[in-house]
């Protein structure tokens, strides 16, 4: 990995920044683009292994001077950048709607467009999804719909950068301890997440991003296309009770006289 280059969007904070750090630990050289100037520089210093880069996800000119950070181009890019808003949807603004779309699937598209201009064979591309883009929140309509536009979106660049020798994936991860997760503090009930989760935590930010990079690794290379779920089990909790609930109904059941 000693010449291989990763640019990682939204690395700042976060997953991101998860997974920068992951990269930085396989021996990428690691291109941080970030749209926060002052998060992004001081939570990666130049250095020879990374290159911090402000620059809007929605603006391929910033993409293009990304891409070209470094003296050759990337050969994993990651798409981590994102943005949430919550509301009902008849409180929800055209402004909220467009700036969640514009972020999480225009951006995504932007980064993807410009760096399949770039990106030589054997290159992947993984975009961050989410439990969101499978199953549907009350309140959180805009997102939603951007996540599972992310996952089918993954799936046509999977088909067409095949022909290039470039694979995609997605990945979609669950409730993760992130600044975007505390933000929600007050909108969300921890313990009730925690009783669907069936292992019974919420993911750290370095599993998800220690994850990606794996993903890019030689040994998935007939890997694409895909979208790797990344939750603990919740998703495939559908139950009308959580896990917990069961297991005590059970083990009352047992020690009935």
């Amino acid at each position: 990995m000693a010449d291989a280059i990763a640019l990682v969007t939204g690395a700042a904070s976060g997953i991101g920044a998860a997974t920068v750090e992951a990269a930085l630990e396989s021996g990428f050289r690691v291109i941080a683009l970030d749209v926060d100037r002052d998060a992004v520089a001081g939570r990666w210093p130049e250095s020879a292994t990374v290159k911090p880069v402000v620059g809007d996800v929605r603006v391929a000119d910033d993409v293009r001077s990304a891409m070209h950070a470094m003296t050759t181009a990337p050969s994993l890019v990651v798409n981590c950048a994102g943005i949430g808003r919550r509301a009902l949807i008849e409180d929800l603004t055209d402004e909220d709607w467009q700036a969640v779309l514009a972020v999480n699937l225009t951006g995504t598209m932007v980064v993807c467009r410009e760096a399949l201009l770039s990106l030589e064979p054997g290159s992947t591309v993984i975009n961050i999804a989410s439990i969101a883009g499978h199953r549907s929140f009350a309140g959180r309509a805009a997102y939603c719909a951007s996540k599972a536009g992310v996952v089918a979106f993954t799936e046509v660049l999977a088909l067409e950068g095949a022909g290039k020798g470039v694979r995609a994936l997605a990945v979609s991860p669950g409730y993760v301890r992130t600044p975007m997760a505390a933000a929600q503090d007050g909108f969300v009930d921890e313990d009730l997440i925690l009783s669907r989760v069936p292992v019974g935590r919420l993911a750290e930010p370095n599993e998800i991003g220690q994850a990606i990079v794996a993903l890019a690794g030689s040994q998935f290379s007939f890997l694409t296309g895909s979208t790797v779920i990344i939750d603990g089990g919740w998703c495939a909790n559908g139950g009308f009770w959580p896990v917990p609930a069961l297991e005590t109904k059970h083990r009352n059941r047992e020690h009935k006289p």
